[in-house]
């Protein structure tokens, strides 16, 4: 198991959040995807209290899956990228 923080990672190039979305959109079903959009709100409306970003990241990697680690790891920088 990795630790927190992901202070390991290489920076990556930067990720726009349109396309990753529609690129999410197009790669994971339906049900998932609408998982995704609850998890994005609930971030964005609780102001971070409820949710931690470790928790955010582990709903991620969970509803992405392992045949979606390149969208997890963009959504990583994208949180990143916010200071988040």
């Amino acid at each position: 198991m990795m630790g927190g923080g992901g202070g390991n990672s290489p920076p990556g190039p930067a990720v726009d959040g349109k396309a990753f979305f529609r690129q999410a959109r197009l790669k994971l079903q339906h049900e998932a995807f609408n998982q995704f959009l609850a998890c994005i709100k609930r971030w964005n409306n609780q102001n971070n209290q409820e949710q931690t970003r470790e928790e955010i990241l582990g709903e991620a990697r969970r509803l992405f899956g392992a045949e979606n680690q390149d969208l997890y790891h963009d959504f990583e920088n994208l949180l990143n990228r916010q200071g988040l």
